[in-house]
Order: structure tokens, then sequence, then C-alpha cells
């Protein structure tokens, strides 16, 4: 069997994980800005306003952590389907019915690792235990293993969770700007495939965990044993 078929086989083994994770009460649940427009983040947002009711009933709300990044910045990069923070903060409020003490912004954040890095880096200096990390279905693995390498990297670890929501239409055409500048063109359904790529390549290059590595820490998850 080739390295390129164990990787699938294991990314087999993951993809339903982090699509259908169990859920566990967080101390926040961090959102990765994503370039899903106005009519996605206002489904995000209403799942998450489900979500948060489930908590509130158990005695607890959580926190709502989205990417401090303007549409301005976006914009700068030309990366014009992101909706910046202020998009996702009036929806939060209007649409996810997410009380405003309870939002709080990252700092500028482009790039999935710098968002991984920077929710790891507020759950440090909270003391947080779990979160629930937030992607649409074709970016919650990447954002996962990216999380786990996160954790690795600021020495502090937490309890992950996955959580994503139902695409209307995977059919959907966006534009987007990689980083380094280069533009990705196609539907919701091609970005399936560019993941695979994508994924092993980020862990070639140490920005996300290996796939062994995240299948340890799912065993672990829970216990306090994971380092």
């Amino acid at each position: 069997m080739g390295q390129g078929e164990i990787v699938e086989i294991a990314q087999g083994v993951l993809w339903p994980v982090v699509l259908y994770d169990e859920q566990q009460r967080p101390d926040a649940i961090c959102v990765h800005s994503n370039d899903v427009g106005p009519s996605l983040i206002a489904q995000c947002a209403a799942n998450l306003f489900h979500l948060c009711m489930f908590l509130q009933k158990r005695d607890s709300i959580p926190l709502v952590v989205i990417n401090g990044t303007t549409k301005e910045e976006w914009k700068k990069r030309q990366n014009i389907e992101f909706g910046g923070t202020e998009m996702w903060r009036d929806l939060m409020l209007t649409r996810g019915a997410v009380p405003e003490e309870y939002i709080l912004s990252t700092n500028i954040a482009v790039h999935t690792g710098a968002e991984a890095d920077e929710f790891v880096r507020l759950a440090k200096e909270r003391r947080w235990k779990t979160v629930v990390d937030v992607a649409l279905p074709y970016h919650q693995l990447r954002c996962f293993l990216t999380m786990i390498q996160a954790m690795r990297r600021a020495r502090y670890y937490l309890d992950v969770y996955n959580l994503t929501f139902p695409i209307s239409s995977w059919t959907h055409q966006a534009r987007r700007v990689l980083l380094g500048g280069a533009f990705e063109e196609g539907t919701y359904l091609n970005r399936i495939f560019g993941e695979h790529d994508r994924i092993a390549r980020y862990t070639k290059e140490g920005k996300c965990a290996t796939l062994a590595d995240a299948l340890a820490y799912l065993a672990k998850r829970g216990t306090g044993a994971w380092k």
C-alpha cells in the first residue's frame, strides 16, 4: 500500500468524525472565517443560535469567537468574498441572537493557521479547557488538524470538538485568494478535492498535525492525557 493510499484511508476515517462530532459544553465557540457570503453566514449564525440556546438550557452560554479581520483588510488582499468581522458580528447579533457581550474578536488573521493560533492564544489567556471549532464542511478537517498543531506550538492543550452546518448549494461558485496570492475558482464541491492535496502539503510543511497524530488526539480527547 502506497503513502497516498494510506493518507486517503486516514482522511476517510477522520472526515466522519469532524462532520458528525460529539458535542460537549464548551467555554467558547471558535468560528473560522470563510468566503461563504452573506446568505451562508446567516445560515451559520442561525445554527450557532440553536447551539447557544441548547447550551443556555444547560446553564452555560459560551463566548463566540470570530475572526477580527475587517472587510477593508480582506479587500487589500483582493479577497472580496470574505464578509469581514463586521458582517459576522452583525449577523451573530441579528440572525444568531448571540448577546453582544458574548462575541469576541481575534486579532487580524488572514489564513487558517493564523486563526488557529489566535483561538489558542485566547484560550490560553482565558484558561479555556474546551472549545467548539466551526467551519464549512469542506474546510472542517483542515481546521481541526491546524488547531492540533497550534496547540502544540503554544504548549496549551484543549479539548477541541468540531461543528459544521449544511450547505444549501454545493454548486455555489466562489472566487478566493489563497495564501501567497493565487486565485482559486470553482464550486464548494471542487474545494473538497483541493483540500485533500492541501492537507497533504501542509502536513509536510508542519502547518497541520499528521493524520496519525489526530487519531491519537481523538483517542485521548476529554481525558486530560493528550500532550
